[in-house]
């Protein structure tokens, strides 16, 4: 009878004992739950926190680009002013924590080497996609090696997005909203001007390859005219001037260290004095001059700039993560436009 009458007692012992192992299994599972929620909480708190930092720390080589763009008083632009080229005050400047570089990269002759300087990009060194003439388009298109034909429809394309007609700039090639509207996915002609240079990636003829070559060298902002102190070779090709001559031009502003951004660079000061600044130290033809004339009369080219882009890319010592903001501001430092990655 003994035997029986504890037979209970270790049953319910037990009992009590697999409960307890169920509550504690439940308990540990709750409290990994718990701490991998916790975990994430913290993750994403860090996060913000250095995407806060990161932000103040790229907002920092904004407003450090707009200062030196405040502080240049001299009645051209170019490529040897402080605001362009100057590792000092842009290249890994650190504060606190973590630092801000502003950069660009420049392809110095024709389309191999290319370089990258400290400062801030003068969005007239490029060609406004909003005013540029479509044999000019064609001629940048084509540095890019885009064929003769390609390139010709593609500068047409374009054109006729941002023109107010519905008429064909060519009769081939083109296009206009007939052709956008019976895509797969149609949209609309915009026959407006274009306010972001993405907007190219709508126009017909225009691949993501095509784009990634071609957008530093196109802009929206500006009036259209090409500043000769900060062009580039595809630049100054486009507009319709001979390999030579735009060699001697590149040449001539690198000055005898033949590199661009340093103190002997030689400036354009203005208009009216290029051919006479050319002519000292290289001979140009007839047809040089009159090439160069025909650009200045007809109010393509200028010295100075009035609109420039800031890119300026922040890290810090503790992380791997980065921000980069990219923003185009005016001479004052009114911002134009801005992007964060």
């Amino acid at each position: 009878m003994r035997g029986l009458s504890r037979y209970p007692s270790e049953v319910k012992k037990g009992s009590i004992l697999i409960l307890s192992l169920w509550v504690l299994g439940i308990l540990s599972v709750f409290v990994l739950y718990l701490n991998q929620g916790m975990r994430a909480r913290i993750t994403l708190a860090k996060r913000l926190t250095y995407d806060t930092l990161l932000h103040s720390l790229a907002s920092s080589g904004v407003k450090k680009a707009i200062m030196e763009l405040k502080k240049d008083n001299t009645p051209s632009d170019s490529l040897k002013d402080d605001w362009a080229n100057n590792p000092q005050v842009f290249k890994d400047f650190r504060l606190g924590d973590g630092s801000f570089t502003v950069s660009y990269q420049i392809r110095s002759y024709k389309d191999s080497e290319v370089k990258t300087y400290f400062g801030v990009v003068d969005e007239a060194s490029k060609l406004n996609i909003n005013t540029v003439d479509r044999r000019t388009l064609k001629r940048l298109l084509e540095a890019f090696g885009v064929d003769e034909i390609q390139a010709e429809e593609i500068a047409a394309a374009i054109v006729d997005w941002r023109d107010q007609d519905s008429f064909l700039s060519i009769p081939i090639g083109s296009a206009e909203d007939l052709y956008y509207t019976n895509l797969d996915l149609p949209y609309h002609c915009k026959d407006s001007p274009f306010q972001v240079l993405d907007e190219l990636l709508l126009v017909k003829g225009m691949s993501k390859e095509l784009f990634d070559k071609v957008k530093d060298y196109l802009t929206v902002f500006g009036d259209g005219k090409v500043n000769i102190n900060t062009a580039t070779f595809p630049i100054l090709k486009a507009l319709g001037l001979r390999d030579k001559l735009v060699e001697k031009i590149i040449r001539y502003r690198k000055g005898e260290d033949e590199e661009w951004g340093t103190s002997d660079d030689r400036v354009f000061t203005q208009l009216q004095t290029i051919v006479p600044q050319l002519t000292k130290v290289y001979y140009l033809s007839a047809e040089e001059i009159n090439s160069l004339n025909n650009l200045i009369s007809t109010h393509r080219l200028t010295t100075s700039s009035s609109t420039f882009l800031i890119r300026s890319r922040a890290t810090l010592v503790f992380s791997p993560l980065g921000k980069e903001i990219t923003c185009v501001v005016d001479r004052k430092g009114k911002i134009l436009f801005w992007r964060e990655l």
